[in-house]
């Protein structure tokens, strides 16, 4: 065992060095570089070489602290803070002193432990506001809720009095809360780095009157009925799926649309190389062929149905993909098997983006590709018998594909008891797991009033200001403090098996076959080329479930349940990676090896945790971000690499549909805001399932040489479900 670690750890080092070396010679690139003009001619570019340059140093820095032993540390290496640890048992008049001694600095941060006993987290947040608005918006205290950092550096009491660096504590004192004396007494009196100097109790103390949060949410966490939330959130999926209606055809007509792509400015990588020019063009159709037909309709209209049954065996052997505008909300899972099994072929729901792209107005409906641009032809129902030689004539009209078309997708076994599929594994999210399996500590610091803290562990678009002003429902300006914290949103599982949920107890909760199994793309495990998984998006507001938030403007989505949400086998896009790429038109501008090569900065900032926002097409060390779909090169096994990847493209895609929000900055206070490209320094994720990260979160695109690490395995292991952590800023009324 002490081999294999020290073997990874070699590689894992190795790889670090490889990825800092070339983005070094990215960036040093950039100083010769004239200013690219990166969207409209702003300053992203600027803010691209920055982020980059500064997750390098912060990387350099990361590598040479963890090579160092804590014994050979400078104390006096880097910059210090003072942390003071308050309770509202100090009563008002100590809680003045303390925000006293912390206003107008950057170097103390006053820190609590939780809420009192059955207080939620507004109602603190007016107690403090009561306090703070006594100083000068610009002297504004730096406030935290952070159990976390009690734990770490053995509080029991309060005031304690702290000097720390680097998350370790340098001096202690109890009953104390004047920085000067601290600083005067540890003036030569440090000695050997590696230990704290505990100058004991000099002062009177107090118990602290708020509860760990940890350990409340914990305690909360058990006292709900997870069975019930379980049924509650597949009985509401059919309730809350919007379908994307289209009327229905009136007449005959042929449509011929251009799906060329205009780029409408310049963009640049972060050394200047230009991956495209302002007015560029492409044709996705010169990039790739359009190899299949998609038959659209109305799935509630009988004769809209039995009219797509004859459109789909003319299409031979073109692949025919079917897409429904509509499902019977009421007949549910049994109602798409139903149609399923008419039409034998899988049944997709039409996403916006789709709809847009093609620009279907009317169903029934069928696209396809011909000479450089794509036919849409709609259908006027009238009598099958009568019509269908005529539109055999016409669909053959449509000339033969080229050679090489994708094949149907295979039948999937499928199977309703969790028993018999050994594939469908048991995430155990309704048990005790759910409690020790979570990072608690990830959800920590909670930031008040927009002040900055010495560790940075948030965006650094994060809001500045302290107080702020949203409209209530009735449109009455309402005043309140700015509060940020990292917040579980979401859950994401990556399955092989179609319709398998481990979040939801190993069950499948859809019974048609007509799915393409996953495979994890190696030949040792099922004979696979590709990887591909299925993903289950599922809503996971853990604050609002554990009843620690009110506030809808904390809120920024309007979840608060666990609630299935999205779910990859009724996407047509996820699992047809070349509608994808037809879908998304940004995808044939970045598909090209400049476009690929500069991702290479992104994958450094990543690993050192600061995901580059601009560059959207990166993924950092996972791979491209493009296309929005389920398929991808295999590494070994189950990679966490390939599945994380997945993960964060299904959540690229929601931002690209709307159905996902920037909740990060000054704009995003009062709600969420429309974001259509993914914004991943907004995220962070850890794994769950089937070997939880309970330390710390991941940056999105962060190496798997820094936590993923022998986190799966054969069988059941290669599902994975994660939770995705967001940065929410809000307006929390005071």
């Amino acid at each position: 065992m002490m081999v294999l670690g020290g073997l990874w750890a070699t590689v894992s080092v190795q790889a670090e060095e490889d990825w800092l070396a070339r983005s070094r010679g990215i960036l040093n690139a950039v100083e010769h570089q004239s200013r690219p003009g990166w969207l409209n001619g702003d300053s992203a570019a600027t803010d691209i070489r920055r982020q980059a340059r500064k997750a390098l140093q912060e990387a350099q820095t990361v590598r040479s602290f963890e090579g160092t032993s804590p014994s050979s540390v400078d104390a006096n290496a880097g910059p210090k803070t003072f942390v003071i640890y308050a309770s509202t048992s100090l009563g008002e008049a100590g809680l003045l002193d303390i925000l006293e001694e912390a206003s107008g600095r950057d170097d103390v941060l006053v820190v609590f432990r939780g809420m009192k006993p059955s207080q939620k987290v507004q109602a603190f947040i007016r107690e403090l506001h009561s306090l703070a608005r006594r100083f000068d918006a610009q002297k504004q205290p730096h406030i935290v809720i952070d159990p976390t950092r009690f734990r770490a550096a053995g509080v029991s009491v309060a005031p304690t009095l702290t000097l720390e660096e680097n998350g370790r504590v340098l001096a202690k004192v109890q009953g104390v809360t004047g920085t000067g004396w601290l600083q005067f007494r540890m003036d030569g009196a440090l000695g050997d780095g590696a230990k704290t100097l505990d100058l004991g109790t000099q002062g009177p103390t107090r118990e602290i009157a708020e509860v760990d949060l940890i350990e409340e949410m914990q305690h909360r966490v058990a006292q709900i009925d997870w069975a019930g939330k379980k049924r509650e959130a597949l009985a509401h999926f059919w309730e809350r799926t919007t379908f994307h209606e289209l009327p229905e055809a009136t007449e005959d007509r042929l449509r011929q649309i251009d799906l060329t792509v205009t780029a409408p400015r310049e963009i640049t990588s972060p050394d200047g190389t230009l991956i495209g020019r302002a007015g560029q063009q492409v044709n996705p159709l010169d990039r790739l062929p359009f190899t299949q037909r998609l038959v659209i309709f109305d799935a509630t209209r009988p004769a809209q149905v039995e009219l797509a049954k004859h459109l789909g065996p003319e299409s031979a052997p073109r692949r025919v993909t079917y897409i429904a505008t509509r499902l019977d909300r009421d007949a549910g899972w049994a109602g798409l098997d139903k149609i399923e099994s008419a039409l034998g072929a899988p049944i997709y729901l039409l996403p916006p983006d789709l709809r847009d792209r093609f620009r279907l107005e009317r169903v029934p409906a069928v696209v396809e590709a011909k000479d450089g641009r794509f036919s849409i032809r709609e259908f006027k129902v009238g009598s099958i018998p009568e019509r269908v030689g005529a539109l055999t004539e016409w669909l053959r009209s449509m000339g033969a594909l080229l050679s090489g078309v994708i094949p149907q997708a295979r039948a999937a076994e499928t199977t309703s008891t969790k028993t018999l599929d050994p594939l469908c594994p048991d995430a155990e999210v309704w048990s005790g797991k759910l409690i020790t399996d979570i990072c608690w500590a990830c959800l920590f610091p909670i930031r008040i009033a927009g002040g900055a803290m010495g560790d940075g562990d948030y965006p650094s678009s994060a809001t500045d200001q302290v107080f702020c002003v949203c409209n209530d429902p009735n449109g009455i300006p309402n005043v309140g403090m700015t509060l940020g914290l990292w917040s579980p949103a979401r859950m994401i599982e990556l399955v092989t098996t179609p319709w398998c949920s481990p979040a939801l107890g190993g069950m499948k909760f859809g019974s048609s076959p007509l799915r393409l199994r996953g495979t994890t793309g190696q030949a040792e495990y099922d004979n696979g080329e590709i990887a591909f998984f299925n993903y289950h998006y599922i809503a996971f507001p853990l604050y609002i479930m554990l009843d620690l938030f009110w506030d809808n403007r904390c809120n920024a989505d309007g979840y608060k349940d666990f609630d299935l949400m999205y779910v990859s086998e009724l996407d047509p896009t996820w699992n047809n990676d070349e509608l994808a790429f037809f879908t998304n038109p940004e995808v044939a501008l970045f598909a090209n090896p400049v476009a690929i090569s500069s991702c290479v900065a992104d994958g450094a900032a990543a690993t050192a945790g600061h995901p580059i926002d601009a560059m959207f097409w990166c993924a950092g060390t996972w791979g491209s971000m493009y296309p929005f779909a389920g398929l991808a090169n295999p590494t070994v096994g189950a990679d966490p690499r390939l599945t994380s990847l997945f993960a964060i493209r299904a959540t690229a895609a929601l931002h690209r549909r709307g159905l996902a929000f920037g909740t990060v900055g000054n704009d995003a206070l009062c709600g969420g805001k429309i974001v259509p490209f993914i914004p991943k320094s907004q995220y962070g994720m850890t794994m769950f399932y089937p070997v939880a990260d309970t330390d710390r979160r991941h940056a999105i695109g962060e190496s798997t040489f820094r936590w993923g690490m022998g986190h799966t395995y054969p069988g059941p292991g290669d599902s994975h479900v994660y939770v995705l952590f967001r940065w929410q800023d809000c307006c929390s009324g005071i």
